[in-house]
């Protein structure tokens, strides 16, 4: 809500939340494209490098539309930003191999259409579709893909005596970040749920929309670390 003389944030924990998924995942996709060009690049490496970029698009436009000015144009950022950011996820999950030219212009005439619809062309409902349909279909094969990824370096059936300590080391760190990704995604379905009662007791300022925010945080930067430590990239995405 703009004044003529004083800049007022509607919820200030879901701006600064967006306002950190901005910066974080920004420099996250950053690592992770300079990583796609070069010959250690991993099949999604891409995929992945667009998801996050296009998250913090997401959240530049989530940012404004939620906190400081509702008009369309920054509903718009955040629609687009969310179709491309989960058609990225949906891709590194599956795993589309971009690591093959053509299929990296796939996916950036996949953006561009996007852009121009959702900007330009589209109605309230396809935009609705735009953001709604994606966003399911990046839940469910990212949610397989964690399970498959749990199931591959956890199950059962794998022993761990003819590892060596850099293996032991490599599985420990994905473990780690297996959990965090695990805890953005409980976070979100416990704000959703409990959200009237999260906001009695520490305030109106963490509701549906900051829990959100925080879990699609949490477990975007877990399955980051997750796949960084599962290719055995570390440093060299943060050299």
């Amino acid at each position: 809500v703009w004044s003529s003389k004083t800049v007022y944030v509607e919820w200030p924990s879901v701006a600064a939340c967006a306002l950190a998924g901005i910066v974080v995942f920004a420099d996250a996709g950053k690592r992770l494209y300079r990583l796609s060009r070069t010959k250690h690049r991993f099949k999604g490496s891409f995929s992945w490098s667009m998801a996050m970029w296009w998250y913090a698009f997401m959240c530049v436009g989530g940012f404004w539309f939620h906190s400081l000015d509702r008009r369309e144009l920054f509903h718009k950022v955040d629609v687009v930003g969310t179709a491309c950011s989960s058609a990225s996820i949906v891709a590194g999950s599956v795993g589309f191999d971009d690591r093959k030219p053509t299929n990296r212009r796939i996916l950036t005439a996949f953006y561009l259409s996007a852009t121009v619809v959702g900007f330009f062309w589209a109605s309230q409902l396809v935009r609705e579709l735009m953001y709604l349909l994606p966003a399911a279909a990046a839940f469910i094969s990212c949610f397989r893909f964690y399970l498959n990824i749990v199931a591959a370096e956890f199950g059962g059936g794998r022993k761990m005596g003819g590892r060596n300590e850099k293996e032991r080391k490599r599985k420990d760190k994905v473990g780690r970040w297996v959990l965090v990704a695990g805890f953005g995604g409980a976070s979100i379905l416990v704000g959703l749920v409990s959200s009237r009662w999260i906001m009695e007791m520490i305030g109106q300022n963490f509701g549906q929309a900051f829990w959100v925010f925080f879990g699609c945080h949490v477990a975007l930067w877990g399955l980051f670390r997750m796949l960084v430590a599962l290719n055995d990239v570390e440093l060299l995405v943060f050299a």
